[in-house]
């Protein structure tokens, strides 16, 4: 039997067919739609986000994940991020972190793009709370490159100003700057560019650029900079809220033309919401007077101005005069971290007329800068950590017996106090300690210390602990009232650490009968080793 459709039964049929949708990719279950795309390139996985809101929330994840990224997370850090995972970045509609860690990538034809990824996320953030920048890695590339390339400077300029802009527009309280100190020298070609900033007589660099690969890095000659060369002082501006806190520029592009006409008006647009302020650049010392003397934070509370490891030569550097007056100006520190001050205080500077930091808790100097800062009778009634810096120069060594100068002053306050020792250079502090053991406990200023908690760091004390542990266990027994030492090296590795730490230990719990716990390790914060235990 044939089985006949009449015509016009067909004709339905046939229109009823073709109005049905085809079933998609975006109809399938999930647990399926993921079996499908896992395993699909990073570059398809970003097509299929981009068809609809489904696919997007599903796709994209795969990318984040494959990179060790929750996306879900509101601490974002990005180490080098691939050129796909940056492009799911921007399109990613769910990832809404508060503090991000960037570390750009190494290439040069990658930091633009990299930067404008970060402004595109940052602009769909409705309020941030952190971003720490770091152009270490940059730095650390460009030291090994063997043809540098050009960067748009114009370009380059426009974006980094605009992203720091967009971030303090975020609502930002911590925002850190680092590395970046080789980018404008060799990397940011003709200044002549930049005739539309008041910068546009540009200094020398006081770097050696990169591509005189043949030269060491020693500093260039500068010339003495006119006022009229310096920035003039920024109106205050009104577009950004005041909630910036704290703020770490450890950047030396950011204190040169053309980034200096933005880094001096935004300190003074954020002045009175700092209290977190540090500051790591090579400059000449007139241009650092010209900021620190135009720059009054009210509500500053913690101060950190650093100079290179290696300190340069004058006129590289903050004067002594230019950071007290900035201190006498500041009266609510309450924690300062110097390094590579010029022309540090004598024994013949005038003593302070009255007493200036009176909140201060916690100082990291010069032996000589403590000195002079402790001098009078009555300064700074809370401190209770001080830690005497030595520091390392070019060509001479750091003289230990300096640290004297602030030992003496230490010695006439009451009050306990937490004491430490930052070394360079660990053969001149051992002579330095082993003077102070000859002395004997009735002529070392050692033993009129009101110290109990010790702390000695450096880059180096594990390789003269191998040789002569005893010359620290001595020295550390003329402390009258030590309780607790604590050895931090930064760069010791654990094996290491290891084979000398049972030594150290048996040598401190001998001749220190009276300390209880000590603590070696390559890191802070250590577990304590009790002596008490051990010597019963």
């Amino acid at each position: 039997m044939v089985n006949v459709v009449p015509s016009f039964l067909a004709t339905i049929l046939s229109k009823e067919r073709t109005q049905q949708p085809l079933a998609g990719l975006a109809d399938l279950p999930n647990e399926l739609i993921n079996n499908l795309i896992r395993d699909l390139h990073a570059e398809t996985l970003c097509c299929l986000a981009m068809t609809c809101k489904r696919l997007h929330y599903l796709a994209l994840p795969i990318i984040f994940y494959r990179a060790g990224i929750d996306p879900a997370s509101k601490n974002l850090v990005l180490r080098e991020p691939s050129e796909s995972f940056l492009r799911a970045l921007r399109l990613a509609l769910f990832v809404n972190p508060t503090t991000v860690d960037f570390y750009p990538n190494r290439e040069v034809h990658r930091m633009l793009p990299d930067v404008c990824t970060l402004r595109v996320l940052i602009a769909r953030m409705p309020e941030m709370e952190r971003l720490t920048l770091n152009l270490s890695w940059f730095d650390t590339w460009l030291e090994s490159a063997k043809g540098p390339d050009k960067v748009d400077a114009d370009r380059w300029k426009e974006e980094m100003c605009e992203l720091l802009d967009d971030v303090l527009l975020k609502s930002c309280s911590t925002l850190k700057v680092l590395g970046g100190n080789l980018i404008p020298s060799p990397y940011i070609p003709n200044p002549r560019r930049f005739d539309d900033s008041p910068l546009s007589q540009p200094y020398p660099p006081v770097r050696t650029p990169l591509f005189h690969r043949k030269l060491p890095p020693k500093v260039r000659r500068v010339k003495n900079p006119t006022h009229s060369s310096l920035p003039a002082t920024g109106v205050l501006s009104s577009k950004h809220p005041q909630s910036l806190r704290k703020l770490h520029l450890h950047c030396q592009m950011l204190f040169e033309p053309p980034f200096l006409c933005w880094t001096q008006p935004t300190l003074q647009a954020h002045a009175a919401s700092i209290t977190d302020c540090s500051i790591k650049a090579i400059l000449h010392r007139e241009i650092w007077k010209n900021i620190f003397d135009n720059l009054s934070l009210p509500n500053l509370s913690k101060l950190e101005y650093l100079s290179d490891l290696k300190l340069h030569p004058w006129p590289i550097g903050l004067e002594f005069a230019t950071i007290a007056a900035f201190l006498v100006r500041h009266p609510s520190i309450t924690v300062l971290n110097l390094y590579g001050i010029l022309e540090r205080p004598t024994k013949r500077e005038p003593p302070l007329q009255k007493v200036i930091l009176p909140e201060l808790v916690e100082i990291k100097a010069h032996p000589m800068f403590i000195a002079w800062l402790l001098r009078p009778t009555e300064a700074c009634r809370n401190l209770t950590k001080v830690t005497i810096s030595s520091e390392l120069y070019p060509v001479t060594l750091f003289d230990y017996n300096l640290f004297d100068n602030a030992l003496f002053v230490l010695a006439h306050r009451s009050k306990s106090i937490e004491l430490c020792f930052q070394f360079t250079l660990m053969p001149g502090a051992v002579r330095w300690m082993e003077a102070h053991v000859s002395q004997g406990h009735t002529l070392s200023i050692v033993t009129r210390l009101h110290v109990k908690n010790l702390g000695i760091h450096s880059n180096y004390w594990l390789i003269i602990f191998r040789d002569m542990p005893a010359v620290f266990a001595e020295f550390l027994a003329l402390f009258p009232c030590l309780d607790h030492v604590d050895f931090v090296d930064e760069r010791a590795c654990p094996a290491e650490v290891e084979r000398v730490k049972v030594t150290v230990i048996k040598q401190i719990a001998l001749k220190c009968p009276g300390m209880k716990t000590v603590a070696i390790d390559s890191q802070p914060g250590s577990p304590f080793v009790d002596l008490t235990t051990l010597r019963n």
